[in-house]
């Protein structure tokens, strides 16, 4: 696998993620997504993909564009999107592997996933 920039689409995990998001699949665009942040399990190495999931919401995470057949989770999946995020930069355990290959850019590029998700659930107050 590849990557070739900080940002959360830079990285061959990522580009396949948002193919199945724009792909037909068994699951509507935002139940993958919404799926993708709610079972994310440090354990599986899926740090790319969620930082694609997580760009998505925080782009797209907002009421008037929200699908409303989800929009009683948007502040959920948001919340749990800050906490995944968080816990990447700031690991709480042992299982959470993502700084070993994390430098201070790739830092600088998911905190600013974090303000855009914190400034999401700011509008939702």
């Amino acid at each position: 696998m590849g990557d070739w920039g900080n940002n959360p689409w830079d990285n061959d995990a990522a580009a396949d993620w948002f193919h199945r998001f724009w792909s037909d699949t068994d699951k509507s665009n935002f139940e993958f997504l919404i799926s993708e942040i709610n079972n994310f399990n440090p354990d599986t190495d899926r740090y790319d993909a969620v930082r694609a999931a997580c760009y998505i919401l925080q782009t797209l995470g907002i009421p008037h564009v929200w699908p409303v057949k989800h929009l009683d989770i948007l502040k959920e999946t948001l919340e749990k999107a800050l906490l995944i995020l968080t816990n990447m930069i700031n690991p709480p355990n042992d299982k959470w592997l993502f700084l070993e290959d994390c430098d201070d850019e790739m830092l600088h590029a998911i905190s600013e996933q974090i303000t855009a998700i914190k400034l999401r659930l700011e509008e939702l107050a």
